[in-house]
């Protein structure tokens, strides 16, 4: 077993931050911990340099220090770590996919064994790591858990965990953390990034790097298109259409019909998918390439990603038919982003031949 942060735990020199590991090791809950490295089911785990193995142990140490810090009770303790370690177990890829949360949450039953209450409040604090904070105590409330504050109190831990991970794609901004310890923990995370990938190379393990599509600026702009294109009335294919096409410079797609998400949603084709997919063929033919194979192409790898093009099955907020379509908003970005990557990384166009 290739533990990087576990041998950090146990024989890396810790420098400046030694104090944080000797307050571990006295800590009633290092054997709990020692033992949630160990026994990790790898196998569940995500594939992915940027949410796989590292990232997910770095979460369950930085989850285990604010925990330690903060005086948590022990078995909220335990609890926190099931949830740090198997929190993006739900992921289809390294997108945003706001709905990972709640896919990881359906699974930590299975993995974990615990049940009741503990396994509600675990899967609540998953759920909603994913998502905005704006949202998170109607998700935990949906879960109806015996003790709020108690679940509340994993939630803001796990996702403060996770929010300090943020250093591995340079991006982490201290005012979005939750909790005084978390923040406090920002210089640590940095450094425990760079000695974990350390370790990674030591142990021949695929080291983390920032993913090529990561791109702040291109998500803020996008997301900002999107909120103003849904507030101005705009449809959701539309806004789509809109967004892509502004993106590459090129003509809106000819020949397509917009319509609203309308009453029999739930088994209507998603609109984003319906303006992504219009708008991949119309894009490549613009290039002189080959529509129906890449349409096909895109039609497989948005199925791959998101296990459907249904309007009901996408809507994973589980919000009804008659909301407002900005609570799609985050979906549509996605959509955007996906569709965007797919044709700049996945798509090739015959070069003009030069006379």
């Amino acid at each position: 077993m290739n533990s990087p942060v576990l041998e950090l735990l146990l024989n890396g020199d810790w420098g400046e931050w030694q104090p944080i590991r000797d307050r571990l090791k006295a800590w009633s809950m290092w054997t709990d911990l020692v033992k949630t490295f160990r026994e990790l089911k790898r196998e569940e785990l995500f594939r992915s340099p940027v949410h796989g193995e590292g990232h997910i142990e770095r979460v369950i140490l930085l989850g285990a220090v604010c925990a330690m810090e903060r005086g948590l009770p022990e078995r909220d303790v335990q609890l926190l770590l099931f949830a740090c370690s198997y929190h993006d177990t739900g992921r289809l890829s390294d997108w945003l996919d706001v709905a990972h949360g709640r896919r990881s949450a359906y699974k930590i039953g299975r993995i974990t064994g615990l049940t009741g209450d503990e396994l509600t409040m675990v899967m609540a604090a998953v759920e909603a790591h994913s998502r905005r904070d704006a949202d998170m105590d109607g998700i935990l409330d949906g879960y109806g858990p015996r003790d709020p504050e108690r679940c509340r109190q994993l939630a803001l831990l796990l996702k403060d965990a996770d929010g300090l991970d943020r250093v591995r794609l340079s991006d982490l901004d201290v005012s979005y953390l939750r909790t005084p310890q978390a923040v406090q923990l920002a210089d640590f995370a940095r450094w425990l990034f760079d000695a974990c990938t350390e370790e990674m190379k030591k142990m021949g393990m695929e080291t983390p790097g920032r993913p090529d599509y990561y791109d702040r600026e291109l998500v803020t702009r996008v997301r900002d298109r999107v909120n103003e294109a849904l507030q101005t009335g705009r449809s959701i294919m539309e806004t789509v259409t809109g967004c892509l096409t502004e993106l590459f410079g090129c003509q809106p797609p000819e020949g397509w019909m917009s319509h609203p998400c309308g009453e029999a949603w739930s088994r209507e084709l998603c609109c984003a998918w319906e303006g992504a997919s219009c708008f991949v063929m119309d894009y490549v033919l613009q290039k002189n390439g080959d529509p129906g194979t890449a349409a096909a192409d895109f039609r497989k790898r948005f199925l791959d990603q998101y296990r459907s093009d249904r309007c009901a099955d996408l809507r994973t907020c589980g919000f009804g038919k008659d909301d407002p379509v900005w609570l799609c908003a985050p979906f549509i970005l996605d959509v955007i982003l996906f569709t965007y990557y797919f044709l700049t990384r996945d798509v090739s166009f015959d070069e003009p031949s030069v006379p």
